[in-house]
């Protein structure tokens, strides 16, 4: 859920979602500059929390914007085994 995630939790990522990388520029600011979907599901750290659509995320080797509503985040296990 939106409202749970914060800077540096870890998150999944399903297949085939689309990533965005926005111009970082006043010149293109808001521009997509680069664009991917993800073939396999994997892992990333919330960078940023732009705006309620969006969520920045370091996948890759690099900062993506992502839907909001395509990222999960990982809960700790805290069972003791």
């Amino acid at each position: 859920n939106r409202e749970d995630l914060q800077i540096g939790d870890l998150v999944h990522i399903p297949a085939s979602v689309d990533l965005i990388r926005f111009g970082r520029s006043d010149a293109d600011s808001g521009v997509p500059t680069h664009t991917s979907t993800t073939t396999f599901p994997g892992l990333g750290v919330v960078t940023s929390l732009e705006d309620n659509y969006y969520t920045e995320v370091y996948y890759g080797g690099a900062r993506w914007s992502v839907r909001s509503n395509n990222v999960y985040k990982l809960e700790e296990n805290t069972q003791n085994d």
